[in-house]
């Protein structure tokens, strides 16, 4: 009788996420306040918050939708009015309109 081969122990949910996911969640984590303002606004020079937002927008659906998620609490937070927040106006707003394109 051959032995069996040991069994692998299963994967940790960590050894799952990119290396992408770790520097977005870092940034949305951290630099909120910050790039806030240079992600949505329209005449965005800031290269670096530029490259986060196209790196945030090619993730898979479900990393987009829990950044799309963070962000709506971090808005839902700050503004403690979701009148102001569901006018559309919000990055929040503004990104779920790019998801739904997707």
């Amino acid at each position: 009788r051959t032995p069996s081969p040991p069994s692998k122990p299963p994967k940790s949910p960590l050894h799952s996420i990119s290396s992408t996911e770790i520097l977005l969640s870092t940034i949305f984590t951290f630099d909120l306040p910050y790039f806030f303002p240079l992600l949505f606004s329209s005449n965005n020079t800031d290269p670096f918050a530029f490259a986060v937002f196209e790196l945030l927008h090619d993730q898979p659906e479900e990393v987009f939708s829990f950044f799309l998620l963070h962000i709506l609490f971090h808005e839902l937070h700050k503004t403690k009015d979701e009148n102001t927040l569901f006018r559309g106006v919000s990055p929040a707003m503004k990104l779920m309109r790019i998801w739904v394109k997707r």
